[in-house]
């Protein structure tokens, strides 16, 4: 018996196997993705625990000295 997916079903899958193509570019072992709702940050981390240094800034993104990525007030352009 097959199975029909609604269209958000297709589209969500779709967009998760593009999201697991990106990362694996990224050659890191591990991937810890997390999105904090409230202050609306999306966190890419490569090494627990997160004990950056150091870091850079700009354009809403924080790169944390090889531990990982913040994505400020990412969630209206992450929808787009």
């Amino acid at each position: 018996m097959a199975t029909t997916l609604t269209q958000e079903t297709n589209n969500f899958v779709a967009n998760c196997l593009a999201m697991a193509n990106d990362v694996m570019k990224l050659h890191a072992q591990k991937t810890w993705i997390d999105y904090d709702e409230e202050a609306d940050v999306l966190y890419i981390s490569f090494r627990k625990p997160q004990r950056a240094n150091n870091s850079i800034e700009f354009n809403n993104v924080k790169i944390r000295n090889d531990v990982g990525i913040n994505y400020n007030h990412g969630r209206p352009s992450l929808l787009q």
